[in-house]
Order: structure tokens, then sequence, then C-alpha cells
């Protein structure tokens, strides 16, 4: 499940080849290194995809490849309770309220954290009374909460999952690192924009081996870049905060409907994802077993 290097390395090892293999969770092979197609039909005897266009990849080399959807979609992130929030953590009904998440790992906050702190005193000069709430994870929970006591408005930290989407449900904007909580914020109702920087090795290691466009799944979906994103240097406090002004407006109503046939492509309001992958997996034990007993008749 999800990890592709391990799960590749465990089938090799299986001695008794009629086992079914089923790998959940396509690599993404459309972004980089698609010759891994091969190894993967070598390997298994079904992938089971998260997004929409992905079968193709896998399903031109003979490969069977079934779309589930995306578990993100059953999380409850169209649930937050808003107002209990607001009033759990004394933040008036009118104030400005923006959903900040710097990352989940210790190079993302480290260098997203000063962009969006700059970002944010740029947005607090046209709007006094701005308060971030800040999702975050237990490997970073300490360095966020270090970092956003120096921030130049207030903050609140929260680390569990229902908490998470309670802030999201509070909030009237969204600064993201780029990962899946950009398909959160959207459903949740919150416009957004999207920054990320990574090490300038690894960028330009990126820009010889990836082959897309975007790195917001819901942009990559709609193949257009309904959430901005602003990468490397043009992640800078002066265009996020242009931005996301921006979004107090009507464009950030826009954005919220321009990004429900994204979300509906991820299979909200269907069959949930996560029982859609059992399904396809029963199926190939199913059909396995049928041509099993045939062959042995």
């Amino acid at each position: 499940i999800d990890s592709p290097s391990f799960a590749t390395g465990f089938v090799r090892r299986i001695r008794d080849r009629s086992i079914p293999r089923c790998h959940y969770v396509a690599p993404s092979v459309w972004a980089w290194r698609p010759w891994r197609v091969h190894k993967f039909k070598r390997r298994f005897d079904c992938i089971l995809a998260l997004l929409p266009f992905e079968p193709k990849w896998f399903e031109r080399v003979g490969l069977e490849c079934r779309f589930v959807g995306h578990p993100v979609v059953e999380y409850g992130a169209d649930r937050g309770d808003g107002p209990g929030f607001r009033q759990q953590h004394d933040i008036p009904a009118d104030a400005k309220v923006i959903c900040v998440l710097p990352g989940s790992r210790r190079g993302e906050v480290k260098r997203l954290g000063p962009v969006f702190a700059k970002t944010l005193a740029r947005l607090a000069a046209k709007h006094p009374g701005l308060t971030a709430v800040v999702p975050s994870v237990p490997a970073v929970e300490g360095l966020v909460g270090h970092m956003i006591r120096d921030w130049p408005v207030p903050a609140v930290l929260v680390a569990s999952e229902a908490a998470k989407y309670d802030a999201m449900a509070a909030s009237d904007l969204g600064l993201a690192a780029s990962g899946t909580v950009a398909v959160e914020l959207a459903l949740a109702g919150v416009p957004s924009v999207i920054a990320y920087r990574v090490a300038l090795v690894t960028a330009a290691l990126a820009r010889l081996l990836l082959r897309v466009k975007f790195a917001s799944l819901v942009n990559l979906i709609l193949e257009a870049g309904a959430v901005p994103e602003f990468l490397q240097s043009k992640c800078r406090p002066d265009k996020l905060a242009r931005e996301l002004e921006r979004l107090l407006g009507p464009d950030g109503a826009a954005q919220i409907e321009i990004v429900q046939p994204a979300l509906d492509a991820l299979g909200r309001g269907d069959t949930p994802p996560s029982q859609r992958a059992a399904e396809a997996v029963l199926d190939v034990i199913q059909r396995r077993a049928d041509k099993a007993q045939s062959t042995s008749s």
C-alpha cells in the first residue's frame, strides 16, 4: 500500500506466483520516471489508482488499473464546525481568519515559515483583526509552535484531525504547502493559494524529471490553474499576499465553484473510495480463484 519500493521488493520474494498481487495507490508515473510502469507490470496483477487520469498510463502496457477514488474525500474535511471553533478560541464571528499549513516535514516548515510570516504581515496591515489558524502534525508540531510565536498576527495551533477540519471551516482563506491539504481546503470550501519551495539542487533535478504543469491535484485534474500556485522563486510574500487579498473578494467564491468538478472526479458523493478499493481487491481474488478452478477442472 503506497510504498512502491517496499512493495516491489516484497512481491519479488513471493514464491507462489498464483497469489493475487494488487498495489493500492498508483505510483506517479505520469509525473516522473514513466518507465516504472514496466516494473509494475512484471510484479503486479492490478493497480488501484486514486486519480481518474492514472489508469491509461498502466493499461497502455497491458496492466489492469482501476480508478477507485481518493480517500481524502471521506476524511471529513467538508464537515468541520467553523462557528464552534471560533467560539472555542475566542475569535470574533466577523474577524478574518486564514488557515496556514506550512507543511508536514521539517524542511518544508523551515523554508515556508518565514515566507508565510511576511505574507501575514502584509495582510494584517490591511486587515487588523486577522487571525491565523495553523493545523499541524506531531512530527513538526513543536517546530511550528515555536515558529508562530513570532508571527505578526495571533495564531492558533491545532494538532488533531477533527480540530484541523474545524479550523478550516472557520477560515476565510487558506495558505498551504503543496499536498493533500490543498484538496482538504477545497473540500472545506476555503479559497486558497498554494506555495512551495525546495532546495536548489532538488529543484534543478525536478525540472529535468517532472512531466507535469501543476503541483496541486485539483489543478492537475482540471488541467487549469484554478488554485494559484507560487513555486520556488515565485514563492514570495508580496505575490502571496496580493493573491490572498484578491481571494477575499468575489474571486474567492468563484474559485470554490470552479474546483467542484475536480472534487467530484476524486470520488466525492459516490461509493467511498476505501470501499471501492476493497471491492476491487475482492474482485481480483475471485477472478483468480475462478481461473484456478476452471484450470483444474
